[in-house]
């Protein structure tokens, strides 16, 4: 695993959403079942509804700040981004129709500036990436986040390594 370093700054036009799905618990720190409900509910959706080729980005969403390593509460919400592709800025955003049921929702993405730093490893390890990012990085470069990060999924974790995945934190500043 490499820590976490700052490639780009990024801007995220007005209007983005994806659609999401949420499972809640942390398990020793780790948010492993809530992202296979969370991404497995989301999956199934968007197949049902003939749009999974259309995803542009797999992204993931942690809301809240865990209460300590085994929080039952804390929100992980998975989602798929259409039309509007992060890595190249390129495409408009777009949402087909997807019948809504359980946890599916469009969440709004914010819009401005993004620093985006690059992991590499297992997803397992991005809550230390994300602690490296807001205890030392942001500090350091005299950023603060303005809402919530999240994670773009660079890699597919079903045909790469753990070791190699490579994942992109995305955080408002």
């Amino acid at each position: 695993m490499n820590g976490p370093r700052l490639i780009r700054f990024a801007e995220l036009p007005a209007g983005l959403a994806a659609l999401t799905a949420t499972a809640r618990g942390m398990e020793e720190g780790r948010f492993s079942r809530a992202s296979a409900e969370a991404f497995g509910e989301l999956a199934r959706a968007t197949r049902l509804a003939g749009h999974i080729r259309e995803v542009r980005n797999c992204i993931s969403i942690s809301p809240d700040v865990p209460s300590g390593p085994d929080d039952a509460d804390c929100r992980f919400v998975a989602g798929y981004l259409f039309g509007h592709d992060l890595r190249t800025g390129q495409g408009a955003g777009e949402r087909p129709a997807v019948a809504m049921h359980g946890s599916l929702a469009w969440w709004p993405l914010a819009s401005g500036r993004y620093a985006v730093f690059g992991h590499q490893g297992p997803h397992d390890t991005l809550a230390q990436a994300w602690r490296e990012v807001f205890d030392t990085a942001l500090p350091a470069m005299g950023l603060q986040a303005r809402a919530a990060p999240l994670d773009l999924m660079v890699d597919d974790r079903r045909d790469t390594p753990a070791q190699a995945l490579r994942t992109e934190i995305w955080v408002p500043v």
